[in-house]
């Protein structure tokens, strides 16, 4: 069994991810915006993301891209939901990047 102290970071925020998801899916947009900010700390610990995100990333790097490109995403519908358009506008300009840098990358869901 692995303890939670051992768990990768991206298994971390991933599984941050799920808590967040409940929550918008509840609509409780004070939480939200707090497990925002937790991820996109928890999201610090990926080393390859923009702008040093590689060209043809590895299985592991794709994982990392494909949860913060995610992120950003439900950052950017919480900025809406609570009418924070600087937020948004931050949000839209981090996905950016990942749109148009990381082609390599899946298409979201």
């Amino acid at each position: 069994a692995t303890s939670r102290s051992m768990a990768t970071p991206v298994a971390a925020v991933a599984a941050q991810l799920e808590k967040f998801k409940a929550a918008f899916a509840r609509e409780d947009l004070e939480a939200c915006v707090k497990l925002l900010a937790e991820l996109k700390m928890g999201m610090l610990s990926f080393g390859s993301l923009p702008p040093a995100a590689p060209s043809a990333p590895s299985s592991s790097q794709q994982q990392e891209l494909l949860l913060a490109r995610e992120i950003l995403e439900y950052g950017t519908l919480v900025s809406i939901k609570t009418v924070d358009i600087p937020a948004f506008e931050r949000h839209i300009a981090q996905l950016k990047v990942y749109y148009a840098d990381c082609g390599s990358l899946p298409a979201a869901e």
